[in-house]
């Protein structure tokens, strides 16, 4: 059940690309309605009161997709949810002779989607991502909504404008040492864990703070292996937040609403839509803006330049091991 307000989910992000507007891809979501005698999944809001989720041989409130006009550093979005039947093995068993409707219960997904600036006729969702089956089950009514509006439309789940270049989390830990203060409202708060995987796809997960004192950090740079997801905590002034997210490159996230903070903002489920929107729609776009920019000198000369440090840095490290342990023999007395 990834809906907004669950207390986790992980958020993906898709692309459509078609000659409609959001107005007429809700007029297309009103259609099609969920329908609990047919068992057939439909669009409706997200308002949770009254929602039936995971209730069963229950349907959901009538309900419409809603328009939310721009705000701030937020474009204009339409935010709705898909709600679906989904068949429960237990409920069969203890009622086999039941009507299907009392073996399945409600189960839904959100979803928010907005034009992308300066790119005509394509737009960003973000859904609370599920398992498999939820996922093509939402992308399956999603593109009928689509090609209902535009044939030749599409939708694509390929991170949208919130994927980025890995090489991104070595910039991350090279401004988190060096300068904090990405713009002049946001800064690193810290990198609490991040991975390696090597060449051989295995995966060395660092946690406990991410630093360049750190070996393991080392080898992972030094090995040229790639970096990813990260655990990151921004901190903005604007935002009155900080907002602490798993990030992956390939345009997810998840919010850690323990280490998720808005002295403004009272209720567990108005945090966690403030701090996913928040993140979508100001810090991650800023972030990959400030990396592509290169304002800072990032670019090959200076991942050479790190990638050779954290070699020399390994060198002299375990040369200095190697003194100390042959310092310590000598200095042993000498067994009878």
């Amino acid at each position: 059940m990834p809906t907004f307000t669950s207390s986790r989910y992980t958020i993906s992000a898709a692309t459509i690309t078609a000659d409609l507007t959001l107005d007429t891809l809700r007029e297309a979501m009103l259609q099609h309605r969920p329908d609990h005698a047919a068992l057939s999944g439909g669009w409706a809001s997200t308002e949770d009161a009254g929602s039936n989720l995971r209730v069963p041989n229950a349907a959901p409130p009538v309900s419409d997709p809603e328009l939310l006009d721009d705000e701030g550093d937020y474009p204009r979005r339409l935010v709705a949810r898909y709600y679906y039947f989904r068949k429960d093995p237990q409920l069969v068993r203890a009622y086999p002779d039941a009507a299907e409707q009392q073996h399945h219960y409600l189960d839904a997904v959100d979803v928010l989607i907005s034009a992308l600036p300066d790119r005509p006729k394509v737009f960003q969702v973000l859904f609370a991502s599920g398992n498999g089956a939820m996922l093509r089950g939402l992308v399956r009514a999603l593109r009928s909504a689509v090609l209902s509006l535009d044939e030749s439309g599409s939708v694509r789940h390929d991170g949208a404008s919130i994927a980025f270049n890995p090489d991104l989390f070595l910039w991350l830990l090279v401004r988190a040492r060096d300068d904090r203060q990405i713009t002049p409202s946001t800064e690193i708060s810290d990198v609490l864990s991040a991975t390696a995987r090597d060449s051989t796809r295995r995966n060395t997960l660092l946690s406990d703070g991410v630093d360049f004192d750190r070996p393991a950090l080392l080898v992972a740079v030094a090995e040229i292996d790639h970096l990813g997801l990260a655990r990151v905590s921004l901190r903005d002034e604007e935002l009155n937040a900080t907002v602490t997210a798993d990030v992956w490159a390939s345009g997810k996230f998840s919010i850690i609403k323990t280490e998720t903070h808005y002295p403004d903002v009272v209720g567990d489920a108005e945090t966690r839509l403030a701090s996913l929107q928040d993140l979508a729609y100001v810090l991650l776009p800023r972030m990959i803006q400030v990396y592509g920019d290169g304002a800072d000198g990032w670019g090959d000369a200076k991942r050479a330049t790190e990638i050779r440090a954290a070699a020399t840095a390994l060198i002299k490290r375990y040369e200095q091991k190697v003194a100390d342990h042959d310092a310590a023999l000598a200095a042993a007395p000498a067994s009878a």
